[in-house]
């Protein structure tokens, strides 16, 4: 059974000329020359000394093995977080040691009070081990990167580096913002009892999680296999029937800010955690959460619930965003979208694309409820692509008012969002603007 928090590897270093045995060479030529032609006996005393350390430290040495693990108090993390971590390092007694963790990623960075490098002097007992922190800067999947070694013998002109072994991948779960306010679903599922249910019951129809028994729950809700498994007494949860559906599709957009591949990154990166965090909520609020992601193919994750269904949710987000930010990546079949009937659907998307606009009045004309949270990348555009020209920026912004407007005007609700504002309060809004209809129907 694989570790995914631990990697170890065993390699041979082959010893390599330093780089002072040449400087050395040099300066002993040098000296003994310039002291043999103008008969100067102090430059070949000076030569000397050079000429001997050549001697002693250029023989040839053997090669040596070293054995790195390097383990991780955890494989999963959330933005902001950190993670300790731990170097082991078997290797000859007779030489000195240095350690260093060649970075691969800024989304994954040493605290800045601590240095990934370490110097184990002669003597020391074999083998040693040191402690690291990992700080998460930015969500997704990410190595901190690989193990570098070197070896030093006192006295010896050679040396023995290489790379050992790469750190563990990290994945690293968006920072969700915390919503006070759910999306408020149909006001038909509501006298249903379709919305909201905060808690977990033994009664529901759909599979949530299995956890340990405690007094009080049914003992006809046992999982035998779990008992069995763990030795101790474990029951099946359910998520109730008034759970409600909420769709999310994702416009990842991959040719809307081709140009301008910052842009690209980070819109794909502010749609994604605005997604998290609208999963989130409502999984913690039992209801089922789907999500549809359209860009360089259409991947499909019906509604479903549970603390399993919030991973499932991730490497959704994850795998999409990479294959719209990464061209390199091979493109699979779309999959075909199937929103129930009674879902809510909230599509987070920049409007840069007519399919996108096509897709969403397509829903509504289905009878589905859609909310659009619009991503206004003004913002983003004249930070990072200040060389655009002003009637090109201009352009752009009569191009997505437009469009905003356009889509209200044919009854869909649009609420526009900019860098750095709260989730929070764009679902506020929504859900005061679906109370309102509501009211008034």
């Amino acid at each position: 059974m694989t570790d995914d928090r631990r990697s170890r590897s065993s390699v041979t270093l082959h010893p390599e000329r330093d780089e002072r045995l040449l400087l050395y060479g040099a300066i002993a030529s040098l000296a003994v020359s310039i002291g043999l032609i103008g008969g100067g006996l102090r430059l070949i005393v000076i030569g000397v000394p050079f000429v001997l350390a050549m001697a002693v430290g250029a023989r040839r040495r053997p090669s040596h093995a070293v054995a790195v693990e390097v383990t991780l108090d955890t494989a999963r993390c959330v933005e902001g977080d950190r993670i300790g971590g731990r170097v082991d390092i078997a290797a000859p007694d007779d030489v000195a040691v240095e350690i260093a963790i060649e970075r691969s990623t800024d989304a994954l960075h040493p605290p800045d009070d601590q240095q990934w490098a370490w110097s184990v002097p002669i003597g020391t007992s074999r083998p040693v081990g040191m402690p690291f922190e990992v700080e998460a800067g930015r969500w997704g999947r990410h190595t901190p990167g690989a193990v570098d070694v070197r070896l030093i013998e006192p006295g010896s002109l050679f040396g023995w580096r290489g790379r050992v072994v790469q750190i563990p991948e990290v994945t690293v779960l968006p920072a969700a913002q915390r919503l006070d306010d759910l999306l408020a679903l149909d006001a038909a599922q509501v006298a249903a009892g379709a919305h909201p249910a905060r808690r977990l019951a033994s009664s529901g129809y759909e599979f949530s999680e299995v956890r340990e028994y405690r007094p009080g729950d049914r003992l006809r809700d046992l999982n035998w296999s779990a008992t069995l498994r763990h030795d101790e007494l474990h029951v099946n949860r359910r998520t109730p029937e008034r759970g409600g559906d909420v769709v999310i599709l994702i416009d990842s957009f991959p040719d809307a800010f081709r140009r301008h591949s910052v842009v690209s990154i980070e819109m794909i990166r502010w749609a994604g955690r605005t997604a998290w965090s609208i999963a989130s909520a409502h999984l913690a609020a039992n209801d089922r959460v789907g999500i549809a992601v359209e860009g360089t193919r259409t991947r499909w994750l019906p509604p479903q619930a549970g603390r399993r269904a919030k991973l499932v949710i991730f490497d959704t987000l994850l795998q999409a965003t990479a294959s719209s930010s990464d061209r390199g990546m091979a493109i699979g079949p779309s999959e075909r979208i199937q929103v129930p009937p009674a879902a809510l659907v909230v599509a987070i998307s920049p409007l840069a694309r007519p399919r996108t606009l096509a897709r969403l009045h397509a829903l509504r004309a289905d009878g589905h409820a859609v909310e659009i949270l619009a991503l206004d990348a003004g913002q983003l555009l004249a930070t990072h692509a200040a060389a655009l020209p002003e009637p090109v920026v201009r352009l752009r912004d009569l191009v997505f008012e437009e469009r905003v407007a356009g889509l209200r005007r044919t009854g869909l609700r649009v609420t526009v969002t900019h860098p750095g504002q709260s989730v929070g309060r764009s679902i506020r809004t929504i859900s005061r603007a679906r109370q309102r209809i509501g009211r008034a129907s």
